[in-house]
């Protein structure tokens, strides 16, 4: 009798106690605000990737407690078409959107997306997002909505009218851009700030193969290195804006470049100086269930850009649209991850090509469909 009622007493305290807890609150996590800060033409010329002439401390430090990412890859080597692909989470080459330059305001030149075609932009507006762009767009086709709470050269997620808000906000920073080695007042005018001690010597430099060892090649080698210790001190301002404002650990933060290095053979070629990228991912303690490794890990998964799309719209919790061909590599439904991505080439300024190529993390086929044509036109 005593054991029978004393299982009856058991039973009614842990049922109580279960009531107890299923009707207490649960803890609401505050979604991830993501943070892109994108560069352009650069390769992987970071001291974190181990590159010994790049003064790049923020970038480094910002490695060391993230992730660097050791294939990444731009689906296509030039701009307009890279920004399509990461804008829609879809092939260039599945738009008709390869060309450079496919579409322009100043060439009335056409280009566009079929209106069924959710851009990553509008799902997570959809969502809640405050989404804010500052300032390059340049998507390669008539983008004829509005896709950003702002876009603009002040856009910036200050601006949210409510604080509690997320937000998605890229920053563009062009001085490591082609025409700041090319024009030499150009790079003076936005190097000026950066030290003497801190800039690349011509002398310094290890001219790579491909390229013949002359003066003229060194001072352009030895710009595009002012060009990008400046842009880390850039970045540095834009991590200390985070910091200030409390934001520094709600928010994933996700730094590339759009392709290979503003200089001949790199930009515009489908070979590895034109189309991998510096790719370094900073994910909060408090989102560690979404670490692909530890901190200050490696990465050799293979991404390119058609899976950002997806993979920003996975960390929001939001459904990935169908339209998109890339795949989520973050977050908490994941797909097995892929053997190989596929790069493109069609005409580049002036000149018409057929390029395509498919990259695994060892290999790279490259076909090339215009034999009659020069590989090169330097």
């Amino acid at each position: 009798m005593i054991f029978r009622f004393r299982s009856i007493f058991l039973f009614l305290i842990g049922t109580l106690f279960f009531l107890s807890c299923s009707n207490s609150p649960k803890e609401d996590k505050k979604p991830p605000n993501i943070l892109w800060i994108t560069v352009e033409d650069i390769s992987p010329n970071l001291g974190c990737y181990g590159d010994t002439l790049a003064h790049t401390p923020t970038l480094d430090a910002l490695a060391s407690k993230g992730f660097l990412y050791n294939n990444a890859i731009a689906n296509a080597p030039v701009c307009a078409p890279a920004r399509n692909a990461i804008i829609t989470g879809m092939y260039p080459s599945s738009l008709g959107t390869l060309h450079m330059r496919s579409y322009s305001q100043e060439m009335k030149s056409s280009g566009r997306v079929p209106e069924g075609i959710k851009l990553y932009p509008e799902v997570l507006r959809q969502t809640g997002y405050y989404c804010t762009n500052n300032v390059k767009e340049d998507y390669n086709f008539d983008l004829k909505r509005t896709i950003w709470d702002e876009s603009s050269k002040t856009a910036h997620w200050k601006n949210r009218p409510d604080k509690n808000t997320p937000f998605f906000s890229i920053f563009n920073l062009t001085m490591t851009h082609e025409s700041c080695i090319n024009n030499k007042e150009k790079h003076h005018r936005l190097t000026q700030e950066l030290p003497d001690e801190l800039r690349t010597k011509p002398e310094e430099i290890v001219v790579p193969p491909y390229y013949p060892d002359t003066p003229e090649v060194r001072i352009l080698l030895a710009r595009h290195y002012d060009n990008i210790a400046t842009m880390d001190g850039v970045v540095d301002k834009l991590l200390n804006e985070l910091e200030e404002a409390g934001e520094h650990e709600n928010t994933i933060v996700f730094f590339y470049s759009d392709h290979g290095t503003g200089l001949p053979r790199h930009k515009r070629w489908l070979f590895d100086t034109g189309v991998k990228v510096p790719f370094i991912v900073y994910i909060p303690e408090q989102y560690k269930s979404l670490y692909p490794a530890l901190p200050g890990s490696k990465i050799d998964q293979l991404v390119s850009f058609i899976d950002l799309a997806p993979t920003v719209i996975e960390l929001s919790g939001a459904e990935i649209p169908s339209t998109m061909q890339g795949q989520a590599f973050l977050g908490n439904n994941l797909k097995a991850e892929r053997d190989y991505v596929f790069l493109a080439r069609g005409r580049m300024d002036e000149r018409y090509d057929i390029q395509r190529g498919v990259r695994t993390k060892k290999y790279k086929y490259l076909r090339y469909y215009e034999p009659n044509k020069s590989l090169f036109n330097l």
